[in-house]
């Protein structure tokens, strides 16, 4: 292992997350918007697509994404489902903001099995909706939640909060999320004319 992978793994193990830029070609993601466009009219979430549609079955499974998952991991995943999110401005659920929660709230993985892993599709901020984390969040372990959906605008298993300071991810198109399955994080709502889409996929370590 040379340095740059072990300083990679190190930060991901102190904080619980990972950005790698430019993992994904701007050609690659007009590619992938162009073959979800059929899925969503004024939708926002469309859950476990790649059932729908092959080619985000190849996605789950590119090496790119499992390669890199699985040298955090130290050992081998498998791909558990699929998520892919629009947040088109102006559409129904563009002002919908999740409330910040644990992802491993679902399946409730032991000894961090489970992990997430979201590819931008265009530049993301906190304008269109992007994502804000709690860094070393994934140390607390599975924390107490209220589970939210009854508020279209506030939805998720809000979880109990700890004296953990948040910050905004800014990404380019392209770029590469993993995410420990206890990190807490939310999204904003997208008050852009910019469009907030992205892939999501979820692991689990053999």
């Amino acid at each position: 292992m040379n340095d740059p992978l072990k300083e990679l793994i190190d930060f991901y193990k102190k904080n619980g997350y990972i950005l790698v830029a430019g993992i994904f070609t701007k050609e690659e993601c007009e590619k992938i918007q162009l073959i979800a466009e059929p899925y969503f009219g004024d939708g926002n979430i469309y859950h476990n697509i790649d059932r729908e549609q092959p080619y985000f079955r190849q996605m789950m499974c590119d090496r790119r994404i499992v390669d890199t998952i699985e040298m955090l991991q130290g050992k081998e995943v498998d791909g558990l489902m699929t998520q892919y999110a629009y947040k088109r401005p102006g559409n129904t659920f563009a002002n919908q903001a999740w409330n910040p929660h644990q992802d491993n709230a679902y399946p409730q993985a032991k000894d961090g099995a489970f992990i997430t892993a979201h590819i931008f599709l265009e530049n993301t901020d906190k304008e269109n909706g992007g994502l804000y984390l709690y860094p070393e969040s994934q140390n607390c372990g599975l924390l107490p939640f209220e589970s939210v959906y009854d508020n279209e605008l506030r939805p998720g298993n809000k979880t109990e909060m700890p004296a953990i300071k948040s910050i905004d991810i800014e990404v380019k198109q392209g770029t590469l999320l993993i995410m420990h399955g206890n990190m807490i994080h939310g999204s904003y709502a997208n008050n852009s004319d910019r469009a907030r889409p992205s892939f999501h996929a979820t692991y689990i370590s053999k």
